[in-house]
């Protein structure tokens, strides 16, 4: 059996494993936490530092092919694996101009891709100058995710210390979002487009609706921009494309990820093809074709309460979702932390405008609270 290596050991790992258990892999992973998500379901696991060059290189050699769960990895660690000919998945150069949010803004520059007029600085000092020529909205070039490593200076003018992208602020309508995926045959699909609501204070994705009913232009508009992207990238695997649509209609590139994202969660139930299932197909080698969606859908991220702290009370969450079409995710965190993610509930329902009423509902008590100290 084919033997697949996955660097990072979270969440996004856990579901792909939930799904590869569906095929002749075996799946290795490799994560510096002894009670990472994935451990209890992968067939090998290493206790390691995926941003270690000499221990990726080495949990490699069990490997036939190798992919990525979170970016923070070491990239010439797999520069000198990919140029030895091991299957890598995205393919480094990819993940290279990705991991630098700096390097991304770039990139969309020169593909002619709309995105936020921006500037670059490497201190805080540069940032505050940035910040007031009008580009307030600061996030680090490397390491930041799920809403750490961005502020908005015109809310709180303290800067984040070093190098980033400063952006002049869109008027946005909505955020969206749109996985692509291509195989090694170049063949390029895409997943209908997501509007993504987030948390106002920590930019973290609270839910997110599908269809989100775009006007359909501007639907085929955000698809193809995607595919564009991925071709362009010449990615083999997925690649998560966020976009703002402003208040005029237009859309702005925002952000890329290449692996399994939160936008995509709501496939495992809402099409015939996950993300996750999409990733181990072209893994395989397999052929990949437009997934069908089974049901419009709603996902809502579970959240650590804003003062939960410690062990997990899962059982009194789990409690609360004995409802019909209602599909309970949880991540198997060991520690519960404040606003950290613990899972996610898709919701599915044959009208839109009742998913996003709950989904708005659910996301006022979607959290997980920690048991009582004994």
């Amino acid at each position: 059996m084919m033997r697949l290596g996955v660097l990072g050991g979270g969440q996004l790992g856990r579901m792909l494993l939930q799904k590869a258990a569906d095929y002749p892999l075996h799946v290795h992973v490799l994560d510096p936490d002894p009670e990472a998500p994935c451990r209890p379901l992968c067939s090998h696991f290493v206790c390691g530092d995926f941003r270690d060059a000499p221990t990726v290189e080495a949990f490699a050699k069990g490997c036939d092919t190798l992919t990525i769960e979170i970016e923070n990895v070491s990239l010439p660690a797999l520069q000198r694996l990919h140029e030895k000919g091991l299957r890598i998945i995205p393919e480094p150069e990819a993940l290279e101009h990705i991991t630098d949010k700096g390097l991304q803004k770039q990139l969309y520059q020169r593909l002619g891709l709309p995105t936020a007029p921006f500037v670059l600085a490497e201190t805080a000092t540069e940032a505050r100058k940035a910040a007031e020529e009008g580009f307030v909205f600061q996030k680090l070039r490397r390491s930041g995710y799920d809403g750490y490593g961005v502020r908005d200076l015109s809310q709180e003018p303290t800067p984040l210390e070093g190098p980033s992208v400063m952006e002049q602020k869109i008027r946005r309508a909505a955020e969206l979002a749109v996985m692509a995926a291509r195989d090694a045959h170049g063949r390029v699909v895409t997943y209908p487009a997501v509007e993504m609501v987030f948390h106002p204070q920590v930019h973290r994705l609270q839910y997110q609706i599908c269809p989100c009913g775009l006007d359909p232009q501007v639907e085929q508009q955000a698809r193809q921009m995607a595919a564009a992207l991925i071709e362009s990238l010449r990615i083999t695997g997925i690649l998560a494309v966020e976009f703002i649509l402003d208040q005029e209609g237009r859309l702005w590139v925002n952000e890329c990820a290449p692996r399994p994202h939160n936008s995509g969660h709501h496939t495992i139930e809402a099409f015939d093809i996950s993300q996750f299932d999409m990733l181990l197909r072209i893994a395989l080698g397999l052929p990949i074709r437009e997934p069908l969606m089974r049901s419009p859908s709603a996902m809502v991220n579970i959240l650590g309460a804003p003062q939960a702290s410690g062990i997990p009370d899962y059982e009194s969450f789990l409690l609360m979702v004995t409802r019909e079409q209602v599909f309970v995710h949880v991540y198997g965190k060991a520690r519960v932390k404040p606003l950290r993610k613990m899972g996610h509930i898709t919701l599915l329902h044959p009208d839109s405008h009742i998913l996003r009423k709950k989904a708005a509902e659910w996301s006022e008590k979607a959290y997980i609270q920690a048991l009582p100290d004994n």
